[in-house]
């Protein structure tokens, strides 16, 4: 009997080792030409059906479902009432890829589901070219079962990696993995990823999306809801990426119950790095490479009761020589050009973006409402709607931040998973550094905010629990005369006084300010 190739019948897998599936002994090949190809794209695919609906209209058809290997999936041994629609999508976007393989015959496909409700129990791969349409009264459920006795179910729903790519060590790197891909709903809330507050049994965290090694990829106008401990959407070494007018709902939060757990790093989006060392974004396809995202924007989203909305909470590096003896000597991994673009932020749990190594990140006209912790459980410091930490040139402006205890936090970030032995001998963790454009300028951007409620400080630094540490760190960093200003507050219809805070100069504790409300107020 022949078998069908290993990456298509591992397609279930989404990264968790199995069984090779094979097709029964009662299923026959097809031989896959493009005209053949075409036509079941055309006939099976162009809409993807509810299981009920596939199942009346191929009752009676001697082939049911073709992969691009000419298989019929529906006979395959562990297809069942589980794994049906996994089986079935993969095998259509395995004739996208195979019919953009042809000679001059490339071009954007979509694949339109239904209105309806589906279930993912294992991982989705999306080759270039494609674009997967979520109807209104879509619902797409993710299913933390098989069905199977050995197979686990994926710790993600969606990948952007081609079928014959996504089980081949690393088969990308850089940017040169999959492009011109995109995920769109109707925008009004009535198409959904649902990924069910679930929790892998192997590896807790579950995505809705898993952008790698990718180019040009766009999320729109879909409600996500029910994350749990993983992300929604996980954006890795990525370039041109826009996440455009979507929902993102309900963090399923530690509250007491049973199952339930509280993560800060739990963000709705991941801006993340392939790093072995923090196991950033550990799929088979994937290269390790450390590479940061590239023009990455956000915008015009809802975040609704999330841990995070948006953030970093690793950094990678590369050594610059054999042998680092002290910071200067590893290259920084960076996040270039990351956009948030008026987003609306309501009941942050921890806190609403942290910026972790991006490189002129831009904030600009977002509503962040609410923070729902009001001081962080492991320093006892006020908690934040923003938080820097390693970030190069940002500009924060136009923003408004409504209840929450602090705006802004400036800090460093000590790596627990970058090291080096110093010339003393002494091990040193690395440290992420803060950079700041001048006073002037920073002026002209903080001064734009504005902040209503319990808020009395724009920015507050904190080094760590003495001020020995602060004193060393402060010796190091650029922005150590850095003046941040008190954004704007207001209660009922009176509007408070537009003061400035200047961390500079630096008294012998964690945080110190001098009021110097002229500079605001001229505006």
């Amino acid at each position: 009997m022949r078998t069908v190739s290993r990456a298509l019948t591992l397609i279930l897998v989404g990264g968790v080792v199995a069984a090779l599936l094979v097709p029964s002994s009662a299923s026959a090949r097809v031989s896959m030409t493009k005209a053949k190809v075409e036509q079941w794209l055309a006939s099976t695919c162009t809409t993807f059906e509810t299981q009920a609906a596939f199942k009346t209209r191929t009752a009676r058809l001697p082939n049911k479902m073709l992969n691009a290997d000419g298989y019929d999936v529906t006979r395959f041994t562990k297809y069942n009432v589980y794994t049906s629609d996994s089986y079935r999508l993969n095998a259509c976007l395995s004739l996208i890829e195979k019919a953009n393989s042809f000679s001059g015959n490339r071009k954007n496909r979509t694949i339109t589901f239904a209105p309806g409700t589906f279930k993912l129990s294992n991982a989705i791969f999306v080759p270039s070219d494609t674009t997967v349409v979520l109807s209104s009264g879509t619902t797409i459920n993710k299913l933390m079962t098989t069905g199977i006795s050995g197979v686990r179910a994926s710790s993600s729903m969606f990948q952007t990696i081609s079928p014959t790519r996504a089980l081949r060590s690393n088969a990308v790197k850089g940017y040169d993995g999959e492009r011109n891909i995109t995920f769109r709903g109707p925008g009004d809330g009535s198409a959904t990823i649902n990924m069910m507050g679930t929790v892998h049994p192997a590896f807790d965290k579950v995505y809705g999306v898993v952008i790698g090694h990718a180019s040009n990829v766009r999320v729109e106008g879909i409600r996500f809801r029910n994350n749990h401990l993983g992300h929604f959407l996980e954006v890795s070494a990525s370039q041109d990426t826009v996440v455009k007018g979507n929902d993102f709902v309900n963090d399923v939060r530690g509250d007491g119950k049973a199952g339930t757990k509280a993560n800060p790093n739990a963000e709705a989006i991941n801006v993340d790095t392939p790093d072995s060392r923090t196991k950033g974004v550990n799929y088979t396809w994937g290269a390790m490479d450390r590479y940061g995202n590239n023009r990455l924007t956000i915008e015009d989203n809802d975040f609704l009761y999330q841990n995070r909305a948006v953030g970093t909470h690793v950094m990678s590096a590369v050594a610059r020589v054999t042998t680092p003896r002290k910071q200067e000597d590893w290259s920084l991994r960076y996040h270039t050009a990351v956009v948030l673009k008026n987003n609306r932020i309501v009941d942050s749990r921890f806190d609403a973006v942290k910026m972790l190594n991006w490189r002129s990140p831009v904030l600009e006209g977002n509503l962040i409402d609410g923070i729902t912790t009001r001081r962080n459980a492991s320093n006892n410091l006020p908690a934040t709607a923003v938080i820097s930490q390693g970030a190069e040139n940002p500009t924060i402006r136009n923003n408004r931040f409504v209840d929450v205890p602090e705006p802004m936090l400036v800090r460093t970030y000590d790596s627990p998973h970058y090291s080096f032995t110093n010339a003393r001998g002494v091990t040193e963790k690395l440290r992420s550094i803060n950079t700041y454009p001048t006073q002037g300028t920073l002026q002209a951007h903080w001064c734009s905010n504005q902040a209503q409620g319990p808020a009395d400080r724009v920015a507050l630094f904190s080094a760590g629990k003495d001020a020995a540490t602060a004193e060393r760190i402060l010796a190091k960093e650029p922005w150590r005369r850095l003046t941040v200003y008190k954004n704007t507050y207001r209660s009922g219809s009176s509007v408070g006084q537009i003061v400035s805070e200047v961390l500079m100069p630096w008294r012998s504790s964690a945080s110190a300010s001098i009021d110097t409300p002229s500079e605001c107020s001229t505006r």
